[in-house]
């Protein structure tokens, strides 16, 4: 715990709660904040929050943004931005359309990167971007000048031919993980629960999901592959591509990672249990699935037990700070 708490600093904030309420000013009716549609989604994504008005913050002198920051810091020594694209702009979508309708906002990202560097400093606390999804070309550089790390998650760090880069491509300036509460856990990448779970709620159509699934066994492959080129997964181990292949895939993902150049590694709780279950599908409401209320399946106590020589077998390969 040297870092301390890691806290999550969220991208907007419900349209009827107590910030909204006080400060009318700044949030926009008529409107909220999401995603162009992507693969994981036709629509895009909805998440059913008020955008802020970048006018109205620079007049108000970002006092807002200000108070957030510093809550979120007050007592972490990290902080994650979700959505760290939102600094630079956000994708309105009129109220009663979809992602389709949608248009993107430009924010006043240099006021915002100064304010966050200038209370990290004060709160000697890390910054964290959640840099995933459709990234301008702008934010990387950005925060590579102002020291924020990026988001390297092993799912979306592809080569050309669709294959998963190396180890060595990693920059140190980044937090890697396998996943995270937006995309399928490592068992359900690898049981394609994730697919038929999309497909269930509506969120692709049917071709596009015979698509997906007929391409998964290509994409198992390449990460194991890659797991054997890196040496997290001995050349003469070929896991099986069905459910049964999930526990040794999980542990050559996570020595994978562990073996990376990266600052910070985030390994989640739902991997380490073999969870299939996503904790989160994006745009979708609780009426439709459990998101953020899905209980997991083992006590911690026997997630720790059952991780104890994971943790030690990533101590080993991780590399001296």
């Amino acid at each position: 715990m040297a870092i301390g708490l890691y806290q999550d600093l969220a991208v907007g904030s419900s349209g009827t709660g107590s910030d909204s309420w006080a400060h009318r000013a700044l949030f926009r009716d008529g409107a909220t904040i999401g995603a162009p549609p992507d693969p994981y989604s036709d629509f895009g994504q909805n998440w059913g929050l008020p955008p802020i008005s970048p006018r109205a913050l620079q007049h108000d002198r970002y006092r807002y943004f200000i108070q957030l920051v510093r809550a979120g810091m007050r007592h972490a020594g990290a902080l994650r931005m979700d959505h760290v694209m939102g600094l630079f702009r956000l994708f309105w979508i009129p109220e009663g359309a979809t992602g389709r309708e949608g248009a993107y906002v430009r924010y006043p990202a240099d006021d915002l990167l100064g304010i966050l560097a200038l209370e990290s400093q004060r709160h000697h606390a890390i910054v964290v971007g959640e840099d995933l999804g459709v990234v301008p070309p702008e934010v990387p550089p950005a925060m590579e000048k102002w020291g924020i790390l990026s988001s390297k998650v092993l799912y979306f760090e592809r080569e050309g031919d669709g294959g998963f880069k190396p180890q060595s491509s990693y920059p140190e300036l980044s937090l890697a993980s396998a996943n995270t509460h937006d995309m399928p856990t490592i068992a359900g990448f690898w049981s394609g629960r994730d697919i038929e779970l999309r497909k269930t709620l509506g969120l692709v159509d049917e071709k596009a999901s015979s698509d997906v699934a007929a391409h998964r066994d290509h994409e198992k492959r390449k990460l194991l592959d890659r797991l054997r080129e890196d040496a997290a997964l001995p050349l003469h181990e070929h896991p099986p591509l069905d459910a049964t292949g999930i526990p040794r895939v999980k542990r050559g993902v996570h020595d994978f990672l562990c073996a990376s150049r990266t600052a910070l590694l985030a390994l989640s709780l739902d991997d380490l249990g073999e969870e299939t279950e996503p904790i989160n599908v994006p745009g979708v409401g609780t009426d439709k699935y459990p998101c953020w209320s899905r209980k997991m399946h083992k006590t911690i106590p026997e997630i720790a037990a059952a991780a104890d020589d994971e943790f030690a077998r990533c101590a080993d390969r991780t590399r001296p700070a």
